[in-house]
């Protein structure tokens, strides 16, 4: 089974080239499962990693297998919110926090005249951009809607879940001891 890792969120080649690799292979075998592993500390949800997150959703069809066996902090928890079959090692650290928007790409916008109108702007792009992030934990967790940003509360505060945690809330599937125990959970798809 092949296995495709997404250990850069916060670079955005690298989740192009990511998102190549899995179309290239899909062609190949179109109904093939895979894994992404998840193991990631994050990074900022930004427009590459929404459109990565965005486009890794549409590959759903009882073929992803999403894996996290050390960490997944941050942005990473919606990239393993995609998985048909979630699961983690059992000391897998998870962290969870309102996401990052980069400020670097608000001086761009208010370079010359800033006016409260393009602040208004950028924070509305900013509250999108929250609200799929924690949609997408919504939705695979089948919490209430808003469950997860109030995990989140208050900001800017980190949270720090273990696998158990995790499973409880939903966003597992499955905890396993070891990785080999993936290839069993494959054969469900």
């Amino acid at each position: 089974m092949k296995v495709f890792f997404l250990n850069q969120v916060n670079q955005p080649v690298h989740l192009r080239q990511l998102r190549g690799q899995i179309e290239r292979y899909l062609i190949k075998k179109p109904k093939a499962p895979f894994i992404l592993s998840a193991d990631t500390w994050g990074g900022a949800f930004d427009n590459e990693t929404l459109e990565a997150a965005t486009s890794f959703r549409q590959y759903r069809n009882g073929r992803i297998i999403c894996y996290a066996g050390y960490e997944c902090w941050s942005s990473g928890l919606a990239m393993l919110a995609i998985g048909d079959i979630r699961v983690a090692q059992r000391d897998t650290q998870f962290m969870l926090h309102e996401p990052a928007i980069p400020i670097k790409r608000v001086s761009n916008a208010t370079q010359g005249a800033f006016t409260l109108k393009s602040w208004q702007g950028f924070m509305d792009q900013v509250d999108k951009r929250r609200n799929i992030y924690f949609g997408y934990l919504d939705e695979r967790t089948k919490q209430p809607a808003g469950y997860w940003r109030a995990l989140a509360q208050p900001s800017p505060d980190v949270h720090y879940f273990s696998a158990q945690d995790m499973l409880e809330r939903g966003l597992l599937t499955h905890i396993v001891d070891e990785y080999s125990e993936i290839s069993a959970l494959a054969h469900r798809l």
